[in-house]
């Protein structure tokens, strides 16, 4: 029994690492799509203000 138990707890163990990194990874992403937007209307109110 115990033999049975091991792969289906390591399989857990992968599946909840591969998705707390995926959704950190999307949180991060979201993040820089976020600053690249702010410094794009910067740079758009620096050019108009020239």
């Amino acid at each position: 029994m115990l033999a049975l138990s091991v792969p289906v707890s390591v399989a857990g163990a992968v599946l909840f690492t591969s998705g707390s990194v995926s959704r950190r990874m999307s949180a991060h992403a979201n993040a820089m799509r976020e600053l690249d937007q702010i410094a794009d209307e910067r740079e758009a109110r620096a050019a108009r203000a020239r």
